[in-house]
């Protein structure tokens, strides 16, 4: 245990003991997945990310954000006296997903399992959840139809893809026109995305405000996110005359439009990239502070200054980003704060209300979940389809080689700067 750990263990040890009401926690593992205490007392939950191929990078950060999640709540006295044992999977693919989400149910008896940082991983593990009576604890997925025929069992704590999409569009139109000296209806955009439910979800959104709110979509392409080659996308957006781009992109390929946009010349005034592609510090690192300077991200809430928290979220997010640190040797990413959270407050304020262990009684305590302000700021409460109605995406900008959020204003800690772009 770290030193930091042990720190926090004994703060979080008197908070826990004073809020987590009785959970049952001596029933063994029965079929359907109606509990998953071991033998030895400890409660096991799945968790499932990519720890291989192409997401690794963001599924990477999630677990060892989770695994700090789970430690300071074991250190902490565990929910209720029981301790919490993880049971990882590598979700590299959905069909390795689906897998992970069988063995573990079906072997380890587990019936919450965590996950999952892509749509399509989350949508092939919740085909395994729901018919298997499991909870799925959806952090990071935010493809619209994640939540489509719920039946109860799937909660997403995040925001969903079109509500991204049709943010950008709308920031640009209420906060952008004005400094691209145009209208919105004189403004033209281009929309790209990777092909995935999770691209399509956000172009779609993008598309809707675009229509509400005039402006032309002079440009509409998806592509695989695993091109490696992009010209042709490159010049049609050129071709298309764009005041602005919506981008909908995953790490790699988001580098691959940095390279070509500048190849060919093509930046638009406004770069509006959408998920953690865009936002995720490995584009910093990999093409510098001024590469990255004046391109907006819409994602979740990133860099939340402590100072917009109450008093134990801030210790806490304060806390999680040492340990980290600690860790990793790296800053934690959104990725990362998002994962923790999900898996923090599920351990601490949800499981221990749980009448018990059961998957029924924990689906129970998470729709009567009503919880003012986690460490991403926003709250957590859940509407019938299973969506967190608290959630939140937010615009951001590279600048001077860090994210300031820029709007809305309840979460901003800048304003913006450098429009049009200086490419």
């Amino acid at each position: 245990m770290s030193k930091t750990r042990k720190v926090l263990a004994l703060a979080l040890a008197l908070v826990m003991s004073c809020t987590m009401a009785a959970c049952g926690g001596d029933s063994e593992t029965t079929d359907g997945g109606s509990t998953s205490t071991s033998a030895d007392g400890t409660y096991k939950i799945g968790m499932i990310y990519p720890m291989s191929g192409g997401n690794a990078l963001f599924g990477n950060a999630m677990v060892s954000a989770t695994e700090i999640a789970v430690d300071m709540i074991n250190e902490a006295g565990g929910v209720n006296g029981t301790q919490i044992q993880l049971v990882v999977g590598d979700g590299a693919t959905s069909s390795e997903a689906s897998t992970e989400a069988t063995r573990m149910i079906d072997s380890e008896g587990v019936n919450v399992i965590i996950g999952s940082m892509s749509s399509g991983n989350a949508n092939a593990i919740r085909s395994v959840t729901e018919r298997s009576n499991v909870i799925l604890w959806e952090t990071s997925a935010v493809a619209d139809n994640v939540l489509d025929g719920n039946s109860g069992l799937t909660f997403r704590i995040c925001d969903q893809g079109s509500y991204r999409g049709y943010n950008a569009v709308k920031f640009l139109c209420e906060e952008l026109a004005d400094d691209l000296g145009k209208e919105p209806s004189e403004l033209k955009i281009a929309v790209i995305n990777e092909d995935s439910s999770y691209g399509e979800s956000i172009a779609e959104g993008a598309v809707e405000a675009a229509e509400e709110f005039g402006v032309t979509v002079a440009y509409n392409e998806a592509y695989d996110a695993a091109s490696t080659d992009v010209s042709s996308t490159v010049m049609g957006i050129q071709s298309a005359g764009v005041d602005a781009l919506v981008a909908a992109s995953y790490i790699n390929d988001a580098l691959l439009f940095y390279d070509t946009l500048t190849q060919y010349d093509a930046w638009p005034d406004v770069l509006l990239g959408c998920g953690s592609g865009w936002n995720d510090p490995t584009i910093r690192d990999t093409i510098g502070a001024d590469g990255v300077e004046g391109i907006f991200c819409v994602d979740m809430p990133s860099n939340i200054e402590l100072s917009m928290l109450n008093e134990e979220n801030a210790a806490l997010l304060g806390q999680f980003r040492e340990t980290y640190t600690a860790e990793t040797g790296s800053e934690a990413p959104l990725t990362a704060c998002v994962a923790f959270m999900g898996a923090y407050v599920f351990l601490k304020d949800i499981l221990p209300t749980a009448a018990s262990f059961s998957t029924e009684d924990i689906a129970a305590a998470i729709q009567a979940a009503d919880i003012e302000q986690t460490t991403m700021i926003w709250s957590l409460q859940f509407d019938e389809s299973g969506q967190n109605t608290g959630a939140q995406s937010v615009l951001m900008q590279w600048q001077g080689g860090e994210l300031k959020t820029v709007w809305p204003a309840a979460y901003a800690n800048g304003t913006y700067a450098n429009v049009p772009l200086n490419k």
